[in-house]
């Protein structure tokens, strides 16, 4: 309803980063290993890099690749690339040839590390992290030439059939997401949070920005600790990190087994899911329930971010089969039938997104597009995205999901 309209912040994400840093300069903002990069080092070494990258002829909404392993280069990298102007793909480096070769093809250069240069045959300007000129002498402000309409990254989403989809973001959608999530949730990002998903992923980047916009610190992790639990928990118990990121089916993976349901860290505080229906089984409950855990479902195709929220409060009863919850600030949902007419509470139909969080379109795909981003004919000048997705209104405003059309 109308209450969903709030003011955001008409900024963009590196200039609302800048106003972090002058709050927090000496705070610790990135963690990696034995590494650690306050604030203000994180926002002179973007800056030494953007000046880099403008004398290289980025300018507004030019296409960055950026191929690196997690690391404080990788988000050196990021600020660097939106403070120069330009939008960022981050391109997994595990990724097969032929998918980074096509997802190479619409990039103006690449940014990457020294041993991932060494590796790959790029075929575009290449310029490698750890070259010495990037680090100039000037590491103070470089004037911001974006908007909050420009392009904040383009993600590629695995398409099903043919050739992957180059999802458009604009700073505003995400800029509008954490916005909400700072004023109208609970979780703390100003403390310690977890890097936990991998770069070709949106997670990733609500992970980095919740943190780096509160002034937290961001645990980045290696590869090898994303996939071994053990050593993953091991981390999180040490750093006493209290907030983090994992997908449905890790958490499912979990909380079926006794031996990880015991080592999982009692220091987390806050858990945010995504990614399929989240099942939170009689162990899972048990465990949010003691621990005192919040448990947060997002729900959001990659054309828009996260679009819903629902949180799980530890002190009341938990639902098995969570909704999905209700629109964030700027966002409406509609639940159409196969005529695009409004269905009744209660009743299935398709779930279109309409509000701030719509993104551009598909990257040089303008019928694909055209077939899936279209005039919101409820709002005037608003538009919505059709996602495919099947769900219908709970009596209490809730909405369930229920899988794909």
């Amino acid at each position: 309803g109308p209450d969903s309209i709030t003011e955001y912040p008409d900024k963009t994400i590196h200039q609302l980063f800048t106003e972090q840093v002058e709050k927090t300069p000496e705070h610790v903002a990135v963690v990696f290993e034995d590494e650690k990069v306050t604030y203000r080092e994180l926002h002179e070494r973007s800056n030494q890099l953007a000046r880099f990258l403008r004398e290289k002829g980025v300018k507004k909404e030019s296409i960055i690749g950026i191929m690196m392993e997690r690391s404080v280069e990788m988000i050196v990298g990021i600020l660097g690339i939106l403070k120069a102007g330009g939008a960022f793909v981050p391109i997994d480096p595990e990724y097969p040839k032929e998918r980074i070769g096509y997802m190479l093809d619409s990039v103006r250069l690449v940014l990457t590390q020294r041993h991932l240069k060494d590796k790959f045959a790029f075929t575009k300007e290449t310029i490698v992290i750890e070259d010495p000129s990037i680090s100039h002498e000037l590491t103070e402000e470089i004037d911001y030439i974006n908007e909050s309409e420009d392009l904040f990254y383009i993600i590629y989403t695995s398409g099903t059939t043919g050739k992957p989809k180059g999802v458009m973001l604009e700073h505003k959608n995400i800029v509008n997401l954490l916005h909400f999530t700072f004023e109208k949730t609970n979780i703390n990002f100003s403390d310690k949070v977890l890097q936990y998903t991998t770069c070709s992923f949106d997670v990733c980047y609500q992970e980095i920005f919740s943190t780096l916009l509160s002034g937290g610190q961001l645990y980045l992790i290696r590869k090898e600790t994303q996939r071994d639990v053990e050593q993953l928990f091991d981390l999180v118990k040490r750093e006493n990190i209290e907030v983090l990121s994992f997908p449905v089916a890790f958490l499912k993976f979990i909380f079926n087994e006794r031996e990880f349901i015991n080592r999982f860290p009692t220091c987390v505080k806050h858990i945010i899911t995504a990614g399929e229906q989240l099942v939170v089984n009689n162990e899972f409950k048990r465990y949010l329930h003691e621990h005192n855990v919040h448990l947060h479902n997002h729900y959001g195709p990659s054309e828009t971010h996260v679009v819903t929220t629902y949180t799980i409060n530890p002190e009341a009863e938990i639902p098995e089969l969570p909704p999905i919850g209700k629109p964030i600030s700027n966002t409406w949902i509609y639940i159409l039938d196969q005529e695009q007419q409004l269905q009744p509470q209660g009743i299935v139909g398709e779930l279109y997104i309409s509000g701030a969080n719509v993104g551009r379109g598909y990257l040089n795909n303008q019928e694909l597009t055209a077939e899936k981003f279209f005039a919101d004919p409820f709002r005037p000048n608003e538009r919505m995205y059709r996602t495919g997705d099947l769900a219908r209104w709970l009596p209490d405003g809730n909405i369930e999901f229920l899988g794909r059309a």
